[in-house]
């Protein structure tokens, strides 16, 4: 708090109210110091403010933040839900590569004979 306007310790001004006092400057010391005191009063309202001002930019970026944050979650919902209809074709494919396979050995052992009496479709 040094940086306050009119900064004394409590210590410097007990002695300058108690030299004022001495002097018979008593009401002027008092206003003086409640003077002081005023303006530490309006130096401290004045960094509360800058605070929360900036307690509330902070709490619009972390609402800025979540925001996104959601933004991505729906994102990777979405993806993911992509990926699980991508691995169903892929398995849809598997099948379907499967069965051809299972009909091109069914061909291929329907033609054996044909291969092996050749000279008879010539």
């Amino acid at each position: 708090m040094s940086n306050a306007p009119g900064h004394l310790t409590v210590v410097n001004q007990s002695k300058v109210m108690f030299a004022a006092i001495q002097s018979g400057q008593g009401v002027e010391a008092m206003l003086a110091l409640l003077h002081t005191v005023d303006a530490k009063i309006d130096w401290l309202i004045a960094k509360v403010d800058k605070l929360n001002a900036r307690v509330n930019d902070l709490d619009n970026n972390v609402d800025d933040l979540n925001s996104k944050v959601d933004n991505l979650d729906t994102k990777v919902d979405d993806l993911d839900s992509k990926m699980d209809d991508l691995d169903t074709k892929v398995d849809n494919l598997d099948t379907k590569v499967d069965n051809l396979e299972g009909r091109i050995d069914d061909l291929h052992t329907a033609i054996q004979p044909l291969t092996t009496h050749g000279s008879r479709w010539r």
